[in-house]
């Protein structure tokens, strides 16, 4: 018996160390589980951003403009059944073009129902959906997975418009409409962003660049405060963040409904750092501090204006949040002492990658370094083979033989741009792979600085010498083509035409990245230099146009007399000729024709023209170490 009680209680604690052993193995697959669910809903999230951010691109691509912030028709205030006041957002206007064709023709026409009959593009946003049917039909792609607030507020969008960094009057109508001219004289001043009511933004405006400037962000449906009637907002956006009672606050937050592109509901400013609450002012609602916030832990997804998708950490440098922002005098705002129009963003990087023409210094990597590299990012590596400025993860730093541009702002610039006291901005190392980023076209170029050759170097060939090892060839590669042509340039100045197979695998891949890399960005970069150009000569500037866009090792002292004379007379022939080739390739219709006499190891020379008007006079540049300069023959300008 006594043998027997002791192989019952062997048996009886096996079966619990096997319970406690499944309980918790089952704990853990449980976590993992809702972690890849948490995974899974935040590339959901990114891949939304990013179809509504190419839909912007498609419709700028079709109307020669993004979508107003808040635009339609005008009546609609006192009868709200008869048009929608300059209130659709621009959700509503990219229906079409992000797979929602037949709730755009239901808007787009006239709609009758229950008695009533609403006008094209249909009511107030405000009005009743359960009469107006298609306000209640809102589409899938405006809600984030992980904000569950979307499940009982079924016309809320969990993403919003870039309104920029003012505060004064920023969701304002511009006054075109009303035929208004201090209204219009007013929001020139502090409509800054890339979407504005009843204003509009086209690619060519946002001149701080593309890759740099914010399209769209995300914002929790609800959830965070949004104070109301706070006084003295514009000139210290940090009273938002203060302790407010219940009847300080908006009782429905933000009260977002996605066809309603005014701020409260539809907008944000890059002010306060993500995550922060919001207010309006004793002015109403359209002088207000909106911020971004999300599901995703400390930061939002943003989407900027060439679609590239990114986390944004809460953490950004946002500048000094008491700072004033910027506004018209005080003459026009009732005394407020606002910052002039045209200041650069007091409110650090995060305030410059809000405003579109402001030309604050900031590189890619300030903005790559606000990047949370532990969120998931859905950019796939051929992505980030085509353009070197996509980096899914942060590169581990290795020692460079050459000192890294700095990755934070300098402290010579914390009179344009302050950086918060409290918060650290994370740097990103270079490694040697790395090339230094691109020249922004509001970073004046060096005239006395001469590009310098980088060394040749050694590229493994495919083929095998005779003892067996890779044979090789020294040179530089100064093209691949999208075919797999590469030109090689030896250093005593021979051409080889050869293709990505002729080499090994590791350099085919090299050149692949590092060329076709530099070739998009200099792309990307010639529009904003182009209209720049324009803006000189606009301003009569004729010293500053030559020093920039006549490369001294390609003139002469002599020419560059005679080129500033042509310039001041030729002034008008010169701007048609730019702003010809901005429309061409605006409207996509140009073609850059390269030869391989005009490749160096140091650049290119391309003429940019119409692919389809063979009369328009051809804009012959070269790039040169991440700038374009006008290309000089025989002496002529």
């Amino acid at each position: 018996m006594r043998r027997t009680a002791c192989i019952n209680t062997t048996r009886g604690t096996d079966w619990l160390l096997l319970a406690i052993a499944a309980f918790v193995l089952l704990s853990v697959l449980s976590v993992k589980t809702l972690r890849r669910r948490h995974h899974a809903r935040a590339i959901q999230c990114q891949n939304n951003l990013k179809q509504l951010a190419l839909a912007t691109l498609n419709y700028h691509a079709s109307y020669k403009q993004f979508p107003m912030g808040a635009g339609g028709t005008g009546a609609g205030g006192e009868k709200p059944s008869r048009g929608n006041h300059l209130s659709l957002s621009a959700w509503v206007a990219l229906l079409p073009f992000y797979d929602e064709q037949k709730a755009w023709e239901q808007i787009s026409n006239p709609f009758d129902k229950g008695g009533l009959s609403f006008p094209p593009m249909g009511p107030h946003p405000r009005f009743d959906p359960q009469r107006y049917t298609p306000w209640a039909k809102r589409p899938t792609a405006l809600v984030c997975p992980d904000d569950l607030d979307h499940q009982t507020r079924s016309q809320a969008c969990s993403y919003v418009l870039n309104y920029g960094d003012a505060i004064y009057l920023a969701g304002d109508l511009c006054g075109y409409f009303e035929s208004d001219f201090r209204k219009i004289t007013t929001t020139l001043a502090t409509h800054r962003g890339v979407f504005a009511r009843e204003r509009k933004i086209r690619i060519r405006d946002i001149i701080d660049g593309t890759s740099n400037t914010l399209l769209f962000a995300e914002a929790r449906i609800a959830g965070l405060t949004v104070a109301k009637d706070i006084a003295g907002l514009a000139e210290n956006p940090s009273l938002a963040l203060g302790d407010f009672s219940d009847d300080q606050r908006w009782s429905n937050g933000r009260d977002s409904v996605w066809c309603d592109g005014r701020l409260r509901s539809a907008g944000f400013q890059t002010i306060l750092s993500p995550g922060s609450p919001s207010a309006t002012s004793s002015l109403g609602e359209h002088t207000s501090v909106m911020s971004a916030s999300s599901h995703h832990g400390d930061g939002v997804h943003v989407a900027f204006s060439d679609a590239q998708v990114r986390f944004v950490a809460s953490t950004i440098d946002h500048g000094d949040p008491s700072s004033p922002s910027v506004g018209p005098p005080p003459q026009q705002t009732g005394g407020a002492k606002l910052l002039p129009p045209g200041s650069q963003s007091p409110y650090g990087v995060w305030g410059a990658m809000g405003t579109r023409s402001m030309r604050e210094k900031i590189s890619r990597d300030q903005v790559e370094a606000v990047i949370d590299p532990n969120q998931p990012n859905p950019i796939t590596p051929t992505e980030a083979t085509r353009n070197p400025l996509i980096t899914p993860t942060k590169p581990k730093p290795t020692p460079s033989p050459d000192p890294a541009p700095p990755a934070i702002l300098k402290p010579g610039q914390a009179k344009e741009m302050t950086p918060s006291n409290n918060v650290a901005t994370p740097a990103i190392e270079a490694t040697p792979s790395q090339t230094a980023p691109p020249k922004a076209i509001d970073s004046p170029t060096n005239p006395s600085t001469t590009p310098q050759t980088p060394p040749p170097r050694d590229w493994n060939l495919a083929t095998k010498t005779k003892d067996g090892s890779p044979a090789k060839v020294t040179g530089w590669i100064v093209s691949c083509s999208d075919e797999g042509d590469v030109v090689l340039k030896t250093p005593k100045g021979q051409t080889m035409n050869l293709t990505l197979a002729d080499f090994s695998s590791q350099d085919a891949y090299r050149i692949v990245a590092d060329k076709r890399g530099d070739w998009k960005r200099a792309v990307d970069e010639l529009p904003d230099q182009i209209q720049a150009a324009v803006s000189l000569l606009e301003d009569r500037k004729f010293n500053a146009f030559v020093q920039r866009y006549y490369h001294p090792n390609l003139t002469t002292a002599e020419q560059r007399e005679q080129i500033l004379a042509r310039v001041s007379a030729r002034r008008g022939d010169l701007i048609q000729i730019f702003e010809d080739a901005i429309r061409s390739i605006d409207n996509g219709d140009y073609r850059i024709e390269v030869t391989d006499q005009d490749r160096t190891a140091q650049g290119f020379s391309a003429e940019i023209k119409s692919a389809t008007q063979d009369s328009q006079t051809p804009l012959s540049m070269m790039y040169l170490k991440g700038a374009w300069y006008i290309s000089v023959a025989d002496g002529e300008s």
